[in-house]
């Protein structure tokens, strides 16, 4: 069997010279990486005994926990191995974030401070934008309106005129057909087309403006508008857009809970290693 808490055991410090330590490169990350190989024989050992190894009876199933346990043994050694040599770049890292953070906090919120009032703004001049543009859009759409209705006019004068003119000519021969004592001659009098006295609307066509970049020496600002949403009466929501709570239904599985509508609720099993 392997001794695997030979790994926890501290490695005696090799002899290093002071000018040696003064050429390595303390990013270097072989010198390391060498150390932690040192595992790989033990890890490939004990993957081909575990391989091998087969569960049959109660003397296998006590070798597979102590494998197992060995296997934790050893994953925990090389873990706390990585922690220690890493511990002198992470604490380093650690004391530079802290440094950076402040800085890093107060740049970001003279970023949101900016960006809400350059938005504030970009807001306005959009407004003023929309309203010139809608005030542009409401003239063109009167100005189109008065020339239909101009033409429509035009034309219901046409028509009233064609019908005046055949009715004095049904008239005429009303007359000459008294005179001679015959039935009048019907005349085909044209209707008014009754469309021509609806009132005529136009829509107005309100042309979106684009709102351009700003460029300055430093940089530019541009906005970027998209369609957002907020959930304002959850119970209103159609279904398909709705999630189930997977955790919710976990805890109350874990709270006895047995039956759940559209739920399968199974007991399953999964082995565990305790190193001691």
């Amino acid at each position: 069997m392997l001794d695997f808490n030979v790994a926890n055991k501290p490695a005696a410090e090799p002899e290093v010279m002071e000018n040696e330590i003064a050429r390595r490169d303390p990013l270097d990350p072989q010198p390391f990486v060498r150390d932690l190989k040192s595992y790989q024989a033990q890890v490939m050992e004990i993957k081909k005994r575990a391989l091998k190894h087969k569960v049959t009876d109660e003397d296998s199933n006590i070798t597979a926990v102590e494998m197992g346990s060995q296997v934790k043994k050893l994953q925990k050694a090389i873990i706390s191995h990585k922690l220690k040599i890493t511990k002198p770049y992470r604490d380093l890292v650690s004391k530079i974030n802290a440094t950076v953070k402040p800085f890093d906090q107060e740049l970001s919120g003279i970023e949101i401070n900016l960006k809400s009032k350059i938005s504030h703004y970009q807001r306005e001049q959009a407004e003023l934008a929309r309203r010139i543009a809608e005030k542009k859009a409401r003239e063109e759409a009167e100005a189109r309106r008065k020339a239909m209705e101009a033409e429509r006019e035009a034309e219901r004068a046409r028509q009233e005129k064609e019908r005046q003119e055949a009715l004095v000519r049904q008239r005429e021969l009303e007359e000459k057909a008294k005179a001679e004592g015959v039935e009048p001659v019907k005349v085909e009098v044209p209707v008014v087309d009754p469309e021509l006295d609806k009132p005529v609307e136009v829509t107005p066509e309100i042309v979106d403006v684009p709102t351009g970049p700003t460029r300055t020496e430093e940089g530019t600002s541009s906005v970027v508008k998209r369609w957002k949403h907020r959930v304002v009466n959850a119970a209103a929501v159609q279904r398909e857009y709705l999630m189930v709570d997977e955790r919710k239904i976990a805890q109350a599985v874990k709270d006895g809970v047995r039956k759940i509508a559209g739920v399968e609720i199974y007991e399953d099993q999964e082995v565990r290693f305790r190193t001691k």
